[in-house]
Formats: C-alpha cells, sequence, structure tokens
C-alpha cells in the first residue's frame, strides 16, 4: 500500500522482448491460449481489487468474496508461480512446451521461481534451450553462484558459472 504496491499495480507479470518471453514463474498452456496481453491486465486488476478491499476497513479478507476472483496472484498454476517448467521431466512438457512457445509466438521463454543450483550453463536450459531457468539459488538460503544470463543478437550466454562462452 506504500512504496512497493503503487508500483507493482503498474508492472505486467509476463512481458515479450522480439521473440522472448520473461516472466516471474512460467506460463502453462492454459495461460499462454489467454495472451500476455490479458494475463497482465488481469493481473493489475486482481492487484487493484486486493488493495481496494484491503482498504475498507473492519473487512476481513475472506468475509465476502472478491468482485474480482483471483485467477493470477494466488493461483498456483499462473504465470507468477507456475513451476512445472523448471520441475517436470522435459518428455512428459515437450509438446505442451511446443503448444505454449506457438501460443505466444516465441522461441523462448525465460523463468525464475524455481531455484536450481547449476554447475554449467547447459542446467539452466531445458527443452533444448526453449526454456531457461535464471533463478540459480544465489541467495545465502541456497548458495549457488552469481550468474546472468545474456542474451545478445539472438544468442544465449551464460555468465559466472563453467565455460561462460558455452550455451
Amino acid at each position: 500500500n506504500e512504496e512497493y504496491g503503487p508500483r507493482l499495480r503498474r508492472l505486467n507479470v509476463a512481458i515479450k522482448i522480439n521473440d522472448i518471453v520473461f516472466v516471474h514463474g512460467g506460463i502453462s498452456e492454459k495461460y499462454s491460449k489467454w495472451g500476455l496481453k490479458e494475463i497482465n491486465d488481469r493481473y493489475r486488476l486482481e492487484l487493484v481489487n486486493i488493495w481496494r478491499e484491503s482498504q475498507r476497513p473492519g473487512l476481513q479478507r475472506d468475509s465476502q468474496p472478491s468482485i474480482v476472483p483471483p485467477s493470477i496472484v494466488y493461483r498456483g498454476d499462473s504465470p507468477l508461480w507456475y513451476r512445472e517448467l523448471a520441475q517436470v521431466p522435459e518428455e512428459d512438457l515437450k509438446e505442451e512446451v511446443d503448444a505454449i512457445l506457438g501460443n505466444l509466438g516465441a522461441k523462448a521463454m525465460i523463468i525464475a521461481h524455481t531455484p536450481k543450483i547449476v554447475r554449467n550453463p547447459r542446467e539452466m536450459q531445458r527443452f533444448g534451450g526453449r526454456v531457461w531457468i535464471v533463478d540459480t539459488g544465489i541467495a545465502r538460503v541456497y548458495g549457488g553462484p552469481a550468474t546472468a544470463l545474456i542474451i545478445q543478437n539472438g544468442d544465449f550466454t551464460v555468465w559466472g558459472i563453467g565455460d561462460e562462452n558455452n550455451n
């Protein structure tokens, strides 16, 4: 409600730069059918609704249904929290990844939210480099290496681990 709330209510959940989608958790096939504009609009609407409800004195959060039922902010399968692209075996999701990227008009997706300690750049990518996990656990809790994914002229390079020229 103070310093960060107004800023968060203006931001997007997912963006596409050129043909690469950047998202906190990941985008499932269900949400990929919505498209990025609808995902982002719905996220902002839900945050505004949550903020408005928090401003009503004496109202318990669960005392009455929201004006806009949350489908992004609190749902585990939403782009904020979705983890399957980082966790499910690749062979089980290959066709879904094809559909997701096709629905979004993208060639790759950059995800976070699911820390993965990596020893080399190949461990940051899944599905043949179409999904990149950039949460490499650099917090003290996980102890992973500081890394950066550099995207230049459509090429992906990892800085900070292993052979930095190894995509």
